[in-house]
């Protein structure tokens, strides 16, 4: 037996058992290894993606956060406080109607009470200024709002989502720390983005919605009186929304009607009762004799929803409006007034705190009423502005006829032979003055300054102020005298140059006098001027 082989092939076996079991171990730890990469892997892939939901949650969050501080920005800037509650809660009020051809209101005492305790009534007194306060009817699907709900500001809020470049870095919210990034009275193309977001967000709020005065804390607990413009201006909205309204019933007349028909209107007192007073006309000059505030039964429609008032402590003080009389107003002579300044300066006094974009504006003069619409108001950041204790520049605007839009849609070419009413234009019968269109420059030779008038002359008398770039000319001119010899005058006093074209404008209303070679003799007296009038200069 040959042990020699036997050895050999035993240990070849041994060799191959071993190396069989070192390659089975090494499989096994290879396995292994496969196992714990690919749980790494995966633990890090879960953590990275809880990590970047959170970076995204917190984004989200500050860009929402940023969109709310200038919402919040703008609110603080305009004074708004929508806490009135006797508990710091929003109110919201039922409707009443009251007398007043304004914007005067009419609140409960509890809502004095609250800008009392809370002194809120001392800062409108320190700027000058009444009580403004917006009234809204807010959406009915309020309970599905969330903030923000307008294209304008989710469009902000996506663009600042942009800027954040390095999120990590900034990751921290905190309040006000971006307060000078929303709007500065430099930067007015940011300072108008801010404020239309801000406009179309309120649009998503309210149905419709106004800035009103208030006259008196004395109507019920539970109501707000409205008069006949605000109670208008809230039922016209632009939205797709119908907003219901109602005549109001004087509850003494209902419970001294004894008949079931009276029964059913007293049911109805809160909702619908159309049919249950006799209708008079709002425009009616006896709701003009009326105290302005007492209640109003039954004389105009006033909204069903109720109304939520807010508080704004400050409303732009208004520095220019444009208004535009209706074509009732100049067919009862507006044009043929000959101090409308006057006119307008007491009826604004008289029934008016506010001018909001809209709003039919009244101007009485001697028991006459003329109904001007008001189209635009400066500052237009929240599209009304006050009216009390500040000098408002006053436009008058054309009024378009349907014959002006008829001629409108002409084909291009045809000639337009009508007339429309414009800025200084004054009427005489139907037949209005047309202001020229072309300026005129003043040579040396052109000048021709008549002598003043007498100082024991009274009467045909007007006293004529003209201002320019800080120098003031001033002086007496017969009433004959014409339209040139204004244009002189300021060139004699050096007002402007000799060959420099240039216009004179009246302020309150604005009325523009352009001179050329076919109103140079144009008179004084055809001016409708008062007894003194001030012009000033502006250069073409």
């Amino acid at each position: 037996m040959d042990f020699g082989k036997s050895e050999a092939k035993l240990r070849k076996d041994h060799e191959k058992l071993r190396s069989r079991n070192r390659n089975r171990n090494t499989s096994r730890t290879l396995s292994s290894n496969d196992a714990t990469t690919k749980a790494k892997k995966l633990e890090e892939y879960r953590k990275n993606q809880i990590e970047k939901k959170k970076l995204t949650e917190l984004k989200e969050k500050k860009m929402r956060s940023y969109v709310q501080n200038g919402f919040d920005h703008i609110e603080h800037k305009l004074g708004v406080v929508r806490q009135l509650g006797s508990q710091g809660c929003h109110v919201s009020l039922k409707t009443a109607s009251v007398h007043g051809l304004g914007d005067k209101i009419t609140l409960p005492p509890s809502i004095l009470s609250t800008l009392v305790e809370r002194d809120l009534l001392s800062i409108s007194q320190e700027r000058g200024q009444p009580l403004f306060f917006r009234l809204g009817i807010r959406r009915t699907d309020v309970e599905s709002y969330t903030f923000p709900e307008s294209d304008s500001m989710k469009e902000l809020m996506e663009e600042y989502g942009k800027q954040m470049n390095d999120f990590t870095s900034a990751i921290r919210i905190e309040d006000g720390d971006e307060e000078d990034e929303y709007m500065s009275d430099d930067d007015h193309d940011k300072k108008e983005v801010w404020m239309k977001a801000y406009l179309d967000e309120l649009s998503c709020q309210y149905i419709s919605y106004t800035y009103a005065t208030v006259v008196e804390f004395s109507q019920d607990e539970g109501k707000i009186g409205l008069p006949f413009s605000v109670a208008n201006a809230l039922l016209q909205s632009d939205r797709s929304n119908i907003i219901d309204s109602q005549l109001t019933v004087d509850p003494a007349q209902v419970s001294m009607i004894e008949s079931p028909a009276a029964m059913d209107v007293d049911d109805k007192e809160e909702g619908s009762d159309q049919e249950t007073t006799m209708h008079l006309s709002p425009t009616d000059e006896n709701l003009g004799d009326k105290t302005p505030g007492h209640a109003a039964y039954g004389q105009f429609s006033v909204p069903v929803p109720q109304i939520e008032v807010t508080l704004l402590t400050h409303l732009p003080l208004g520095s220019k409006c444009t208004l535009q009389p209706t074509e009732d107003a100049i067919k009862q002579g507006f044009y043929n007034l000959k101090n409308v300044k006057l006119a307008l300066e007491q009826s604004l006094i008289r029934s008016r705190g506010s001018l909001n974009v809209g709003d039919l504006m009244h101007c009485w003069f001697r028991g006459k009423k003329f109904d001007l619409n008001v189209q635009e108001v400066i500052p237009s950041d929240v599209g009304a502005i006050s009216c009390v204790n500040c000098d408002i520049e006053v436009d008058i605007a054309p009024l378009q006829t349907a014959q002006d839009r008829g001629n409108d849609s002409n084909v291009e070419g045809t000639k337009d032979t009508s007339r429309t009413v414009s800025e200084g234009y004054r009427m005489i019968g139907d037949n209005p003055i047309e202001a020229p269109v072309t300026s005129f420059s003043f040579r040396d030779g052109d000048l021709n300054l008549p002598p003043e008038p007498a100082d024991d002359q009274k009467d045909n008398v007007v006293v004529i102020q003209i201002r320019s770039a800080g120098k003031i000319a001033r002086r007496r001119f017969d009433i004959q005298n014409t339209v040139k010899n204004l244009f002189d005058f300021a060139i004699s006093n050096d007002l402007v140059e000799p060959a420099e074209s240039f216009k004179l404008v009246t302020r309150f209303p604005r009325r523009v006098f352009l001179l050329g070679a076919c109103e140079e003799d144009t008179q004084l007296a055809d001016l409708g001027l008062a007894k003194q009038e001030m012009f000033m200069v502006e250069k073409m």
